[in-house]
């Protein structure tokens, strides 16, 4: 004799074990299951009949394990283009900073506000080595994409320290950004 409930808790089993394990979904796609098999029987069709075309309907689970990992990969895309273009913007302003800090050092000289002359040259050498370690990095995420995801860990490791948009940014990168969904 055919068991509805049994054979639903067996489709969920096979579900979790080809990877779909994320509640929401699964509790979403047993929403569906259930009204689609009620709507079966209204119409006439036995229980296990029914239960059959709506799993046909719904999908094999590997089919919707490997649609569930194209909108993960989707999402991973979309941090990652976030990404580089905020961290394409922060070396915009940090090149231009360092532009202007140089200019002060060849052109102007002496106390820039409160800063000491002393510390300028320092700030000058610490915004040029930030400047070129995102260039290198964005280039390199650019041309080879593995070695650009090391870089991009040193680099949000790096950007830390650097208060406040170098520690918005590198904190964005550490959580969100190149992280593979198999």
């Amino acid at each position: 004799m055919f068991n509805l409930e049994e054979s639903i808790t067996q489709w969920r089993r096979q579900m979790l074990a080809a990877g779909i394990n994320c509640p929401v979904p699964l509790e979403e796609l047993e929403s569906h299951l259930r009204e689609d098999l009620e709507r079966q029987t209204r119409s006439g069709l036995s229980a296990q009949q029914a239960f059959e075309m709506t799993v046909a309907r719904i999908g094999q689970a590997t089919v919707l394990k490997h649609e569930f990992n194209k909108t993960k990969r989707t999402d991973m895309i979309n941090h990652n283009r976030m990404y580089f273009a905020a961290l394409a913007a922060l070396t915009v302003c940090n090149a231009t900073s360092t532009a202007v800090l140089l200019y002060w050092l060849a052109a102007v000289g002496g106390q820039l506000g409160n800063l000491s002359p002393r510390f300028l040259p320092w700030m000058t050498a610490l915004s040029c080595a930030y400047t070129l370690a995102m260039i290198v990095t964005l280039l390199a995420r650019q041309l080879r994409p593995q070695c650009g995801r090391r870089m991009t860990r040193f680099l949000n490791w790096a950007l830390l320290p650097a208060f406040p948009c170098g520690t918005v940014i590198g904190s964005y990168g550490l959580w969100k950004v190149d992280k593979e969904t198999v």
